[in-house]
């Protein structure tokens, strides 16, 4: 596993928090060859251990940050502007990031889609919102993970 990585976070039991699979399921047959796809609950120590030696990690989760409900949010870099406040799980991406990096654990290159959040309930159905992002999300790290032959 040296290419590569999509990791999708997300709970399909709280509504918006299920964007990030969403994501995963249309991303799946559109992915080149040797990108790898993780779906996970948002753990850190999951993150990080698939991320750990790849050339580039695509992370995508779903955020509030008070934005309209279906918004992209997309970031590059090893710094992650996203606090734990923005992620709809307890710890996020900045923290994975910073958890990483004092454990020698980053990804050479981090890319990351968030998609603003309109209902966490237990039990809700993912909004329309989040799910026409989550189809625009698939298709725009298709696109990315094509055009960089590099990292795969």
């Amino acid at each position: 596993m040296t290419g590569a990585v999509v990791i999708c976070l997300g709970n399909d039991l709280r509504g918006d928090d299920g964007a990030g699979l969403e994501v995963a399921r249309r991303l799946r047959p559109l992915l080149p060859p040797g990108v790898d796809l993780v779906e996970s609950d948002g753990d850190p120590a999951e993150i990080i251990d698939a991320w750990r030696g790849r050339p580039l990690a695509v992370v995508v989760d779903a955020v509030v940050s008070h934005a309209p409900p279906g918004t992209v949010h997309r970031h590059e870099g090893l710094d992650p502007p996203v606090t734990s406040r923005h992620s709809s799980h307890s710890l996020g991406l900045a923290e994975a990031a910073a958890l990483g990096r004092a454990l020698g654990r980053l990804p050479d290159a981090l890319l990351f889609y968030g998609i603003e959040a309109a209902d966490l309930t237990l039990g809700a159905p993912v909004s329309p919102a989040a799910m026409t992002a989550a189809e625009a999300v698939a298709d725009a790290v298709a696109r990315a993970l094509s055009a960089a032959p590099d990292r795969r």
